[in-house]
């Protein structure tokens, strides 16, 4: 009787695994299967390989945090020659303690996607059709105010970053089910002007940082990256616009290494109401002109 039971049980292992193959078939022609390794090994954990809300490069800062308790939502298009997805994007910002210290939350809670079989090779993604949908990671931001409105030296702020593991879809390259985390200190200054100009200030601003997130790779179970950015805004009563390049520059050389240029326009609709467009074009291991239109509110006592 233990005998029989043993066997029926080998008999499913086997037979479900035999079934897996078979339903990928295509995966392992395609890619050569040496038979042993599992097929996660052959996804590469970088931006290049991945969909664009996988690994994208992190918020540049301007070195002032902000003060008020908002919400913002977003509907994102990203769009290259042999791919395009449209997705959700969320942000909650907490203010802790005035002008000190605030708490932020970001989350793409679904996007669309659908790309061709050329993408669907390079990145080993084992969805055939190249379609579907998914939900992204959740970040966890706090931001520090070090130095603010100092007379000589710029605004000094720190962030503290938190990439949780619960996006989905690893399977089909979209985003990569592997924590991460990264710092950052950023440094602004703004230069006023006549009061009855156009332009009431422009603001500088540079950001360095560390960029660190968990891969799949036995030799190198992380890869550590290099966070950079600057940025110059224009600000007039109601609205500004920014213009900023920034990236990381990861340790592997495996398509970490992206690099970005951003132009954001946001003004103020009412007190409480603010609508802002953004366009990205990626330079380097980030092939995707995006673009952003988000409606902010403000939650005023």
């Amino acid at each position: 009787m233990m005998k029989t039971k043993l066997f029926v049980f080998f008999f499913l292992i086997i037979s479900s695994f035999t079934q897996a193959q078979n339903e990928h078939w295509w995966w392992y022609e395609i890619h050569q299967h040496d038979g042993v390794t599992p097929w996660q090994r052959y996804l590469v954990m970088s931006p290049a390989f991945f969909g664009p809300n996988a690994f994208p490069i992190p918020e540049i800062q301007n070195g002032k945090l902000s003060e008020q308790l908002s919400f913002e939502t977003a509907l994102e298009l990203h769009l290259n020659t042999h791919e395009q997805t449209e997705n959700i994007y969320t942000k909650l910002s907490i203010p802790l303690i005035k002008n000190k210290v605030a708490l932020f939350l970001n989350l793409v809670p679904m996007e669309h996607y659908s790309y061709d079989t050329l993408i669907r090779d390079q990145r080993f993604s084992r969805n055939y059709e190249g379609k579907g949908f998914a939900s992204g990671d959740l970040y966890i931001g706090t931001q520090i105010q070090l130095i603010e409105n100092h007379a000589k030296w710029p605004d000094l702020l720190l962030g503290i970053n938190l990439r949780t593991a619960s996006g989905n879809d690893f399977e089909s390259a979209r985003f990569a089910d592997s924590p991460g985390y990264f710092f950052d200190l950023s440094a602004g200054k703004s230069i006023l002007f006549n009061e009855e100009g156009f332009i009431k200030s422009i603001r500088w601003y540079a950001v360095l940082g560390f960029y660190v997130w968990q891969t799949n790779f036995s030799d190198h179970m992380q890869d550590d990256a290099l966070l950079y950015g600057a940025g110059l805004q224009f600000n007039t009563k109601h609205s500004s616009w920014a213009n900023e390049l920034g990236g990381f520059y990861g340790y592997l050389g495996n398509g970490d290494r992206p690099t970005v240029f951003r132009s954001r326009f946001k003004t103020r609709l009412t007190e409480k109401l603010q609508i802002s467009s953004q366009f990205e074009h990626g330079l380097v291991d980030y092939n995707f002109r995006s673009f952003r239109i988000s409606l902010i509110y403000i939650f005023k006592s």
